[in-house]
């Protein structure tokens, strides 16, 4: 069933030759063919990184369902839940990982986001800062 989904996603949907499929998932154009003819199956990253770019679920892509999409759900309340809470992360805008991040720290109580603001948010505004500073110390950071 992958092979038949991949091959329907890739020519009816997105009319994308296999060489330029294989170009953006950083493969040959040999092995999105052997996929697409049931002769080889790509790694778990690659088949999350396929469901991503073609913004459907990897059951889909596998063949384990016949929904492309997740049903939307609500995230979970819970105890730190503030009345501002984001809208759950869209896929096509984030690689698996990033997402997995991002919920995490969602879902992370005040004392462990303040960690991670500690960490993060100085080297955040040192890249998109145009003008060279030296860089702070963890001490600095933190202090």
């Amino acid at each position: 069933m992958f092979a038949i989904r991949l091959k329907e996603l890739r020519t009816k949907k997105n009319s994308l030759t296999q060489a330029k499929l294989a170009e953006i998932m950083n493969v040959s154009q040999q092995a999105v063919g052997l996929w697409e003819r049931g002769k080889n199956m790509p790694s778990h990253e690659l088949v999350a990184k396929l469901a991503a770019y073609f913004n459907v679920t990897t059951d889909y892509l596998l063949g384990l369902s016949d929904q492309p999409h997740a049903p939307q759900q609500e995230p979970p309340k819970t105890s730190n839940s503030s009345p501002h809470q984001q809208q759950p992360l869209q896929p096509d805008t984030l690689t698996p990982e990033e997402a997995s991040l991002v919920q995490a720290y969602r879902n992370a109580n005040d004392r462990d986001k303040s960690i991670i603001d500690t960490i993060l948010k100085p080297e955040v505004r040192a890249q998109s800062e145009t003008v060279e500073e030296t860089p702070l110390s963890t001490a600095e950071r933190i202090g």
